[in-house]
């Protein structure tokens, strides 16, 4: 019997999966996916906070869902490695790792996923030397449709550690996950407003100076907002007074300097729901893809407020990255839910695939395996290890075939 209609947090995908299993051990994960193997033509995905944009989780069959469980397995700071469950919330464990005084070195902008959906779908942050939550993983016990338990790191099963750590839930299902951890720090925020020429102008000493560092072009006021955040032994921000501006997004102000533990000053709440697209452009990219950007912004949709989104992000050695083997920067657009987002994306879509753009897999990129299969160097390498581990489809819903079926 069907359970009641479930959708993801933007409300962009709905599904009523036949059943919802919840499991917090990897025994109850082994043994649930043991039911359902004898019978052909089903379909298990594993579900996390719902925080993809993108259908990578529906189901109409079986929602496997490991969130019931948020606990650390173990953390070894004299190693530089904690190991989480993967059902864990982001929030969670950045907690728990600064209640042991250590930190992961980035994490994105929001904190309410899973740690496994994060990590499958390709979360990051933002920094020139900064690469992606993914690349912080040090291992995973996998658990594949046959129901065998691997370990995978760099030494043991390579192949499928490699493609494994961002995998869309395409692989199997993660029981735990070990990430490398460094100790706490602390973070000093700082903003400015800048004129957009100005902005682009600076973009490469601007990024240089600062680990993690990003800037927001505000449509309307046609400025940009630049955010840096740098580690820091202050406790508290000098001159933390808000600075009272003209862009409209902002309230009217630009934020205040602030001072906090690393993972507090990542972590923000959306006030309201919106739906986003974003592609990862080579860094030398960048500024065109964004001026491409800004003049179709304000020739035909100039009445959407919605910032555009700019972060660098080093290059990684995970197959499906967005930033695999080149320096990126990833560029998000975003629009209201009863806004025209379905035209401005595809026409925003078409700008990214001018600058072979690879898009985020939880957002809204319309493409599907033909193209894809042309955007990233390691997909062949990423498609013989799920053709291994799952011959039969059992983690592949209708989107993951558009997705990942030539």
């Amino acid at each position: 019997m069907n359970t009641a209609p479930r959708s993801n947090w933007a409300g962009t995908v709905s599904c009523t999966p036949d059943a919802i299993w919840t499991v917090s051990s990897e025994e109850a994960l082994k043994s649930s996916l043991a039911r359902i193997r004898p019978r052909a033509g089903r379909c298990v995905r594993p579900v996390g906070a719902g925080h993809s944009f993108d259908a990578l989780c529906a189901s109409d069959d079986i929602q496997l869902s490991l969130s019931a469980r948020a606990d650390s397995i173990a953390i070894d700071a004299a190693a530089g490695e904690a190991t989480f469950w993967a059902g864990s919330g982001l929030a969670q464990v950045a907690q728990a790792l600064l209640d042991a005084g250590l930190a992961l070195d980035g994490l994105g902008d929001i904190d309410a996923q899973r740690l496994g959906g994060a990590i499958a779908t390709g979360t990051h942050g933002a920094g020139r030397a900064v690469a992606g939550l993914a690349a912080q993983v040090t291992g995973f016990r996998l658990v594949t449709a046959s129901g065998e338990a691997i370990d995978c790191t760099r030494e043991s099963a390579p192949e499928i550690f490699h493609a494994g750590r961002l995998s869309l839930g395409a692989l199997g299902v993660m029981s735990t996950i070990s990430l490398r951890v460094a100790p706490a720090h602390r973070l000093h925020e700082r903003h400015d407003l800048v004129p957009f020429e100005q902005c682009l102008a600076e973009l490469t000493s601007y990024f240089a100076d600062n680990r993690h560092a990003e800037f927001f072009w505000i449509p309307g006021e046609d400025v940009c907002l630049r955010r840096s955040r740098n580690r820091t032994d202050k406790h508290q921000a000098p001159g933390s007074e808000v600075r009272q501006a003209s862009a409209s997004w902002l309230g009217s102000f630009t934020p205040p300097d602030r001072v906090d533990w690393a993972c507090r000053i990542f972590a923000t709440s959306p006030e309201r729901r919106f739906v986003e697209q974003e592609f990862a452009v080579p860094e030398t990219c960048g500024p065109d893809c964004m001026r491409e950007l800004r003049a179709l912004l304000k020739d035909r949709y100039a009445a959407i407020a919605w910032p555009v989104q700019y972060r660098p992000q080093a290059a990684d050695d995970i197959p499906l990255s967005p930033a695999f083997e080149q320096p990126s920067v990833t560029l998000s657009v975003h629009a209201d839910l009863d806004g025209p987002w379905p035209q401005m994306f595809r026409d925003t879509r078409a700008i990214f695939r001018n600058h072979r753009g690879r898009p985020h897999w939880g957002k809204l990129h319309g493409l599907e395996a033909g193209e894809l299969s042309q955007l990233f160097p390691g997909w062949a390498d990423f498609t013989a290890v799920r053709e291994r581990l799952d011959p039969d489809g059992l983690f592949l819903n209708d989107r993951l075939r558009r997705l990942l079926l030539t």
